[in-house]
């Protein structure tokens, strides 16, 4: 990719000012011009591409990763394969046309992908943190809102997943031992007050008594505990709530999410800035060239750090407002609908309760629970019925019905179902 967008170039600086392919509902805005995103710089079946390409040599048994090397290479790809296809292939389902040398080759992918992951999980202690994420489905021209659906994480998604990251260290160390400038990924540890907050959240749901997560170790040991139902997806939500966001930086400062010493972005050139300017730098220097020195970078990190953030919050808002128009189609005709909610904040002011169906959090005023009647207890993450005692508090499931539904403002405000009394 770095050849067709070099360094300083109009096609460069186009990139650098959009600095992220932007996914939205329906929408795709790229981050190069289509006939380089989907075509010139894309795989395409049965065609050769030029490609930047890292070899890695893997110990089959352990999944340790020996040895890697980059090229500039030549690959025309056999086959052109979805999530979904090479899903079935791994989960036994025989698929017609698959020549044999392409059904050897994934499974020694599965088998090999699933060995490597073991082993981070015992030699880097990853943060196990696999949340299900509810997608918003669009289709037809212009595209319309068809419904929702539940994605979690699948060998087939985890195959690439682990092939990717073991790449993008593998470049990282290249930089870091070569001096090479280059922007690495960078993810700090979380705040120990937010983690106290997480600690006491998680007791609250019951999942442990005197909690500490001062270490490392423990937070992982605790998130492997965790199961798949609700209540542990809820936990590892408010977890994910506590952590910093990765930052893009000169220098390298470890991954804390994934455990590594030293990482970096080089996957996708195609749709994150940061990776195509690992990709210029690397092609510069192995032409002999004069790669760019690490000033103008850390100002370039600063830039892709505020880009990427603002294309999260646009694609998080886009999908927010489609969950919401789905959730008033379906309660229109049905002023009363009740729907199933778990609180997830408490606050003087009211609850925050997510409802997990529709991935979307709204908000429940205490005025419309008898304001009189509770009282905010801060320390114990809870409401208190001034009269009875009785707490609400993060975890507990409720029932509510939508009563304002505003796809403009991109808000949801919650009633109990049954009125005050019932809550």
């Amino acid at each position: 990719v770095a050849c067709y967008v070099p360094s300083g170039s109009r096609l460069d600086k186009g990139a650098r000012t959009r600095g992220f392919t932007s996914y939205l509902p329906g929408l795709t805005l790229p981050m190069l011009p289509m006939v380089l995103a989907a075509d010139r710089c894309s795989l395409r079946e049965g065609q050769d591409r030029p490609a930047h390409s890292v070899f890695l040599r893997i110990d089959a048994a352990s999944g340790e990763v020996l040895a890697s090397r980059r090229a500039h290479t030549v690959i025309r790809s056999r086959r052109r394969m979805g999530y979904d296809e090479v899903e079935r292939f791994l989960a036994g389902e025989e698929l017609p046309g698959l020549a044999d040398d392409v059904r050897g080759l994934l499974h020694r992918l599965g088998e090999l992908s699933a060995v490597m992951r073991k082993r981070r999980a015992e030699v880097e202690s990853f943060l196990p943190m696999a949340l299900p994420e509810t997608q918003v489905l669009c289709g037809g021209q212009p595209p319309v809102l068809v419904g929702l659906r539940k994605v979690v994480a699948s060998p087939a998604h985890e195959l690439v997943e682990e092939m990717m990251l073991a790449a993008n260290e593998a470049v990282a160390r290249e930089m870091q031992q070569s001096g090479l400038p280059g922007l690495f990924r960078n993810h700090a540890e979380p705040d120990p007050e937010l983690m106290e907050m997480f600690a006491a959240q998680a007791e609250m749901m019951g999942m442990g008594k005197k909690l500490h997560f001062d270490s490392r170790l423990r937070l992982v040991r605790f998130l492997r505990k965790l199961g798949g139902d609700s209540g542990s997806r809820l936990v590892n939500l408010a977890l994910l709530r506590c952590l910093p966001r990765a930052q893009y930086q000169v220098s390298n400062a470890g991954h804390f999410g994934l455990g590594k010493a030293v990482y970096c972005h080089f996957t996708s050139p195609i749709r994150r800035y940061p990776d195509l300017l690992v990709h210029q730098q690397l092609l510069a220097r192995d032409l002999g060239a004069t790669p760019r020195p690490a000033a103008p970078l850390a100002e370039l990190a600063s830039a892709c750090n505020a880009r990427e953030q603002n294309v999260d919050q646009a694609a998080f808002a886009a999908a927010d407002r489609l969950k919401l128009r789905h959730l008033a189609n379906q309660v229109a005709d049905q002023a009363s609908a009740c729907q199933e909610g778990v609180i997830f904040r408490v606050a003087a002011g009211g609850l925050t309760v997510y409802l997990e169906e529709y991935g979307l959090m709204g908000f429940l005023d205490i005025r419309h629970l008898g304001e009189d009647l509770w009282r905010c207890d801060e320390k114990r993450l809870a409401l208190v019925h001034r009269h009875s005692g009785e707490k609400r508090r993060f975890g507990d499931m409720i029932y509510v019905r939508p009563l304002v539904v505003d796809t403009v403002r991109n808000d949801l405000q919650l009633a109990p179902a049954g009125g005050p009394s019932a809550f």
